[in-house]
């Protein structure tokens, strides 16, 4: 009985064998690794990188903005005074007659904030407000100072030092704001605070500028 059947099973223990090694051989395929053709990825950040990241967030998230220190508050629609002139701040810079320090360490593009170019601007790193300090080698009357923020409305101040401090509560977007001074301001230094009033907290300052 045995050798009768034998015969007749053969051809369909030979099909089994092929089906099963078939099926092997492409399930161990479906398993191989695939080779990455992205480039090298970044290392994954620090937890200390973590936490600066999740306090930006909260900051951005909270319905408690930042403000400014309080002042006299001022109108920032004023006209310039017609017998004012503008301070070439990048030439006094180069020759040694004003030095500029921020709040914001180690920023490399501080003299975007006075290079008199309102297309370029400098970012605060999540600072907010933004301080910019404009000292002076030899005491100006200032008649009038202009500011330039984009990319949210926003609020500044100014103050000389004698602590006289004007403040502007709030100017539109893309909209340059004027403090005028027409009986002048003298001072050696001036300080000039930006504040982002909307979203997150990385203040964007295209222009300072600065009338005498």
């Amino acid at each position: 009985m045995r050798s009768r059947l034998r015969p007749l099973l053969q051809p369909f223990v030979t099909t089994l064998l092929i089906v099963s090694t078939t099926l092997g051989c492409e399930y161990e395929y479906r398993d191989d690794p695939v080779a990455s053709t992205r480039p090298d990825q970044p290392p994954p950040p620090t937890q200390e990188e973590i936490k600066v990241q999740e306090q930006r967030k909260l900051a951005a998230a909270s319905g408690d903005r930042p403000t400014l220190k309080t002042g006299k508050d001022v109108s920032g629609a004023m006209a310039i005074p017609a017998n004012a002139k503008k301070l070439n701040l990048p030439q006094l810079a180069e020759n040694g007659q004003l030095s500029v320090a921020s709040n914001v360490p180690g920023l490399g593009d501080l003299h975007n904030a006075y290079d008199e170019v309102e297309t370029t601007l400098t970012k605060s790193d999540g600072i907010n407000p933004f301080r910019f300090t404009l000292d002076f080698t030899t005491a100006r009357t200032v008649k009038a100072v202009r500011v330039l923020s984009t990319y949210s409305d926003y609020a500044w101040a100014i103050q000389s030092d004698s602590g006289q401090r004007f403040v502007v509560d709030m100017v539109i977007e893309g909209e340059w704001s004027t403090v005028a001074f027409p009986e002048g301001l003298k001072t050696k230094q001036l300080v000039v605070e930006v504040l982002r009033k909307m979203r997150d907290n990385y203040v964007h300052v295209n222009e300072i500028e600065v009338f005498e």
